[in-house]
């Protein structure tokens, strides 16, 4: 028993230090009395004040298992999901559900980054056709612009030379 209440005891709250900052910690309220108003915010949708209300109690109880679900019903942010996950099997170590749902956002968490590497490596190997392609392109249009300047000389002669054979053939 002893092993396990020193293990409680040296438990690093992921995350309680950011819940603490700045919170008004409701005195005067009971754990149970923030759970229940949360339920009951969260039931009228009111996200926000269930928020709270839940953080008050993770404030004033953060070794209790009922916060931290509670808590993780209305949090959006997979990274503060899964500190509360991970909070919730250091208190209690068996719970399957958390377990199941910590190994879904890690799994998720991975998949985002498998498919984020692979845009960018789509990305980066786009880059260089794209590179190819304009230096095709300028390589082309100075062709064509040298392409026209020799043929604007060669007209030049060829029209300019007729006129001078002109006139040097008709005597002048």
């Amino acid at each position: 028993m002893a092993a396990l209440v020193n293990l409680v005891l040296s438990i690093r709250w992921w995350g309680l230090a950011r819940l603490m900052d700045g919170e008004q910690i409701r005195r005067d309220a009971s754990l149970d009395d923030l759970l229940e108003a949360g339920k009951q915010a969260l039931a009228t949708g009111d996200r926000r004040v269930a928020h709270e209300l839940y953080r008050a109690a993770a404030v004033i109880d953060p070794y209790e298992v009922r916060v931290w679900v509670a808590l993780l019903d209305v949090l959006t942010r997979d990274d503060d999901r899964e500190v509360c996950l991970q909070n919730i099997i250091a208190i209690d170590p068996l719970n399957p559900e958390a377990r199941r749902q910590l190994r879904g956002l890690r799994r998720d968490r991975r998949l985002k980054e498998m498919a984020q590497a692979a845009t960018v490596t789509k990305l980066r190997t786009q880059k260089p056709k794209k590179k190819r392609v304009m230096a095709r392109s300028l390589l082309a249009g100075v062709g064509i612009g040298l392409l026209a300047v020799v043929l604007g000389v060669i007209a030049s002669i060829v029209v300019y030379g007729g006129i001078l054979a002109r006139v040097v053939a008709a005597g002048g």
